[in-house]
């Protein structure tokens, strides 16, 4: 299966599970989904950039990957900021730091597993900083999402 139609089909699913796995409520669900949008809109921006800077590029586009990649992305990303917001209000700020950490080393692994797949859809440039500037693009984007989620639905994370 191509994987962007793979992205498209799970996204939906990431998003679902999560939002059961949490127990979200309804405005909390919908706050992740405005994070999840800020999300995908500034990988695209990241993506730009990476492309500029030659840290990364995808060799069936320029500057960028297919857009609606990015809608799946966001998608996906609001699911699992509700993990965020999870261990937010369990272990309070460092639960939040920690969880966006953890964000990051996962995003990184994952986009080196997919640049060295066969027919790989991303390229990275050699060296540490592609990748340095891979876990920065994670992390940032994920506490942008973490963070409108938390304005767009305030008082309810609190550490126990």
């Amino acid at each position: 299966m191509d994987r962007v139609l793979l992205s498209l089909v799970a996204a939906p699913f990431v998003f679902a599970a999560c939002v059961i796995a949490t127990r979200a409520p309804a405005l909390r669900s919908a706050a992740a989904l405005v994070g999840g949008a800020a999300f995908g809109a500034g990988n695209i921006g990241w993506d730009v950039l990476a492309h500029a800077a030659g840290w990364w590029s995808y060799p069936s586009a320029s500057g960028h990957g297919p857009l609606i990649w990015y809608a799946a992305a966001g998608l996906s990303a609001a699911g699992v900021s509700l993990l965020g917001w999870r261990a937010r209000r369990r272990f309070g700020a460092p639960g939040g730091l920690v969880f966006l950490v953890a964000f990051a080393v996962f995003c990184v692994l994952r986009d080196w597993r997919v640049a060295h797949a066969p027919g790989a859809v991303i390229v990275f440039a050699p060296g540490p900083l592609p990748w340095l500037a891979d876990g920065a693009a994670a992390f940032t984007l994920m506490a942008l999402a973490l963070g409108l989620q938390r304005a767009h639905a305030p008082g309810e994370i609190r550490a126990r």
